[in-house]
């Protein structure tokens, strides 16, 4: 599947007082769009899970009760991050929890933290490569591309 990037400006028509806007021309994208900003999702996501494990250090003295398991606690609902949070910032003091519940990391909430944990779910589990893009992306990694 080829991406494609909008050229500006679109044009527009009026139809019965109303202006309606379409796009006037469409072109691919280097493929390489498509990873850069997975790799940027992930790098945002990992910082936010970092600032989750730093958070517990600090709460338990270095001495986190689950230190494999813990990650920013972020949910689909308010419902869903009420019953979770516990668990991804076990150890974690009432502040901690208050400046994080502050945030509203779910749906309907803080709808930009949430995109970002969506996207990045997305982007690991649906993200299908083919040959070429692999290569690009493992030349990359390696400092070749």
């Amino acid at each position: 599947m080829a991406l494609a990037l909008i050229k500006l400006p679109l044009k527009s028509i009026q139809i019965q007082k109303k202006i309606i806007y379409y796009v006037s021309s469409v072109e691919t994208i280097p493929e390489a769009i498509p990873l850069v900003a997975g790799d940027a999702i992930q790098n945002l996501m990992s910082a936010l899970d970092h600032l989750a494990y730093q958070l517990v250090c600090s709460d338990t003295g270095d001495n986190p009760p689950n230190p494999n398991w813990i990650y920013f606690p972020i949910s689909d609902d308010a419902s869903k991050y009420r019953q979770k949070k516990s668990g991804k910032i076990a150890g974690a003091a009432q502040a901690t929890f208050d400046a994080i519940d502050g945030l509203k990391p779910y749906k309907g909430g803080n709808d930009l933290i949430w995109k970002l944990y969506r996207l990045n779910n997305i982007e690991k589990h649906r993200l299908l490569l083919n040959k070429e893009q692999f290569e690009l992306l493992r030349r990359r990694r390696e400092g070749f591309g």
